[in-house]
C-alpha cells in the first residue's frame, strides 16, 4: 500500500508516524476533527454503500480479497516461516523487557 520505499523505511527504523503521514502514504482515506465528525463521516460512507446492489457489493469484496490472498500467499508463508523461527530468539525477549521497563533495548544479534 505505502510503496516498497516507506515500508522498508518503518520497518527497519520503526518510526512513529500521525494521521498525516498515514493519510499521505494511503494507510488510511480520510482525516476528521474529531470522533463525532468520524462517526458521522462513517455513517454517510455506509448508507453510500449499502445504497447499492448487496449482491455487487458482496461480489466486490470476494472477488477483491481473494486476488489480494493469491497475489501474497507465498510472501505471508514466508513470513509466517521468518517470524516463527524468529520468537524464541533473545533479541525478542529483550525488545519485550525494554518496552516493559520503559528503556532503550541493549540487541545482542542473538
Amino acid at each position: 500500500i505505502v510503496g516498497e520505499g516507506v515500508a522498508r523505511r518503518w520497518a527497519m527504523t520503526g518510526e512513529d508516524f500521525g494521521a498525516h503521514v498515514a493519510l499521505r502514504c494511503n494507510l488510511i482515506e480520510e482525516i476528521f476533527e474529531d470522533a463525532a465528525a468520524c462517526h458521522a463521516g462513517a455513517l454517510k460512507l455506509a448508507h453510500t454503500i449499502s445504497a447499492n446492489s448487496p449482491l455487487a457489493v458482496q461480489g466486490i469484496k470476494q472477488v477483491m480479497n481473494h486476488s489480494l490472498a493469491h497475489q501474497r500467499l507465498d510472501g505471508r508463508r514466508y513470513v509466517a516461516a521468518w517470524n516463527a523461527a524468529f520468537l524464541p530468539s533473545k533479541d525478542l525477549m529483550e525488545a519485550f523487557m525494554a518496552f516493559m521497563e520503559k528503556r532503550a533495548p541493549e540487541f545482542s544479534g542473538e
